[in-house]
């Protein structure tokens, strides 16, 4: 779902909503070919049957406001959260068909930008722009990726078994609040 409403010329509202319940529908077989022996050809039973999909958080909202003070001047702020986010999984790391728990869940979080930009009023065709923006405005800590069962950091279990938790996860944190200024020259 995606709107923008703009009833009238000093603000105007965006929104999106995606929702999903992305998971796996069977367990697949697969054949893995080595490239050095081409009749070398193994077949591989993934157990992935209802396994969220991974890497891409399920449920995704966003709103911003958009100001417009004075003729050429705006003010956006945005605001953006995600959910339902699971550790990004391999077929390597589900081929046990004991082994059906769900990959990590990556906390829900959310994230607030600050744009502003100012076109200069000018008679010529050449149109001067300045802008900046505050990206994670409110410098939150979260984890940005996940990805289950790490080969460099995931702890594995006293019997070597996976336990698809926080501690099993490798995860990549998000950006701290950043900077950006510019200045936009157009030509026509």
């Amino acid at each position: 779902f995606d709107m923008a409403v703009q009833a009238n010329k000093w603000f105007r509202l965006d929104g999106a909503l995606s929702v999903g319940n992305w998971k796996n529908t069977n367990d697949p077989t697969a054949t893995y070919k080595e490239y050095g022996n081409p009749d070398a050809d193994t077949t591989l039973n993934v157990y992935a049957k209802d396994l969220k999909t991974g890497d891409a958080p399920q449920t995704q909202i966003a709103l911003g406001g958009t100001f417009f003070p004075v003729k050429g001047l705006y003010l956006t702020l945005n605001w953006r959260h995600y959910a339902d986010f699971y550790a990004d999984w391999t077929v390597e790391s589900r081929l046990d068909p004991d082994d059906r728990a769900q990959s990590w869940k990556v906390p829900a979080y959310s994230i607030w930008d600050l744009h502003i930009g100012y076109r200069l009023p000018m008679k010529s065709s050449t149109g001067i722009e300045l802008f900046g923006h505050v990206y994670n405005l409110f410098d939150n800590l979260f984890i940005q990726d996940a990805v289950d069962n790490s080969q460099y950091n995931a702890y594995m279990g006293p019997n070597g078994q996976n336990s698809h938790g926080a501690s099993a996860a490798e995860v990549f944190m998000g950006l701290p609040r950043m900077f950006n200024a510019g200045i936009k020259i157009t030509i026509q």
